[in-house]
């Protein structure tokens, strides 16, 4: 499948999707507050798996996004194997917002070259899913081929997380008690093997400050590194 010029789809196949060979190019404007009308491949299923796909010559503002919606189908499972994305990306590679408890997430032999401010994949926790599991397996990303401030580094990240629900004060009401895990294994940053830290906190002082996982918090409208102890922590290992 070819989508150039503002060329989009929305996949939508009820238990599962399975897209092989994609060609993404072209420009693909974002329209301001219109979610789900920003990504280039919309869908919305409980299985999606992309392979051996190119999005290296785009210039859009979210590639792969699931439906925004708590209410919809969950996603239970996710392969992403053998994709190229390019730094023309604005805002989020992957984003997913409705899992089921238990999802598990695979992120294979994929190479990501990001732009300042943006992240592999974005968790928007609607569905307040545990237990989630998200793997990394031979995976690259850099920043290094774009120009980015020191404000850049807030939202540079691996993995951002957003809770889902607040409570009045608008802390995540979700805590250590998750059983999310997110791990790596043969992944590099900016050409370099990510290493296995002593402390998994150590994981967030990568090269240039820049993390692996990020905790937005809607209370303060801010992202902290996984370091700084916010509320929604999930487990993060190197292997």
């Amino acid at each position: 499948m070819i989508l150039g010029n503002d060329n989009r789809v929305f996949l939508t196949g009820g238990e599962s999707i399975r897209v092989e060979n994609l060609e993404i190019s072209g420009q693909k404007p974002r329209t301001a507050g219109k979610i789900g009308k920003n990504a280039t491949v919309l869908f919305n299923s409980g299985d999606l798996k992309i392979f051996n796909s190119d999005a290296t010559g785009v210039t859009c503002y979210n590639l792969v996004e699931q439906v925004y919606s708590k209410d919809g189908i969950k996603l239970k499972s996710v392969e992403i194997s053998g994709l190229k994305s390019g730094n023309k990306i604005s805002h989020n590679v992957l984003s997913f917002y409705n899992l089921a408890d238990g999802a598990e997430i695979i992120i294979k032999d994929c190479n990501f070259d990001l732009a300042p401010g943006s992240n592999v994949i974005r968790f928007d926790n609607l569905s307040e899913a545990r237990g989630v599991k998200v793997r990394f397996l031979g995976c690259s990303w850099t920043y290094e081929n774009s120009k980015y401030t020191e404000s850049d580094l807030e939202w540079s990240t691996l993995v951002l997380l957003q809770p889902g629900k607040t409570d009045q004060q608008g802390k995540p009401t979700m805590g250590r008690d998750n059983g999310w895990e997110i791990s790596l294994k043969d992944c590099s940053y900016n050409g370099k093997k990510v290493w296995r830290a002593n402390e998994t906190a150590d994981l967030n002082t990568l090269e240039n400050h820049i993390g692996v996982v990020s905790i937005y918090d809607p209370g303060v409208a801010e992202s902290f590194p996984y370091s700084s102890n916010q509320g929604f922590i999930p487990k993060i290992s190197v292997i």
